[in-house]
């Protein structure tokens, strides 16, 4: 991934290093890139963060491309997840790329979900009057949501996890 701040593109001769390359969110669609901001939220994979920040910590260049085959590259967010409950698919400290025009619930599918003020990664699943929030791990109980209850319109669909990466080295 590519960050942002003004540099030049490399010439051919310059292609093979392994020198970060730095270059600005204006330049970026020129060079086949897209620039996603990363947000301060975080996401749980447990019981529900409060750290709902919108505020942008920086931005990652995303070949254009690949962010169209998998939804609308402007309306993507990168945010980070605490907590163990996706695990092992997506583990605390991971970070994923999700879709805020994907907000139609796909059984199964892996989603942000906001409940009052947290918000949490989950699959979603929908049963009748009723929004079920399923982790992956098997230690947590799923988060039954009554659709016809007081939450229902505390509940809000941020939207889907198209992506995530993990970091190895600390």
């Amino acid at each position: 991934m590519l960050r942002g701040s003004a540099q030049t593109v490399p010439t051919k001769a310059q292609e093979h290093t392994t020198s970060p390359i730095f270059i600005s969110e204006e330049d970026a669609p020129d060079h086949g890139l897209t620039m996603v901001p990363k947000v301060k939220a975080r996401l749980t994979a447990g019981t529900g963060s409060l750290e709902t920040s919108g505020e942008v910590e920086g931005y990652y260049a995303f070949r254009t491309k690949f962010l169209k085959r998998k939804g609308r590259p402007g309306k993507m967010v990168l945010m980070d997840v605490v907590g163990d409950s996706m695990e092992p698919v997506v583990e605390d400290g991971d970070t994923v790329l999700i879709d805020e025009s994907q907000r139609e619930i796909i059984a199964g599918g892996m989603f942000a979900v906001g409940i009052e003020q947290e918000v949490f990664l989950k699959y979603l699943l929908r049963v009748p009057g009723k929004l079920v929030l399923q982790s992956r791990n098997e230690r947590y109980a799923p988060i039954e949501v009554d659709m016809n209850g007081d939450l229902v319109g505390t509940v809000r669909i941020i939207g889907r996890v198209v992506w995530s990466c993990r970091e190895y080295v600390r």
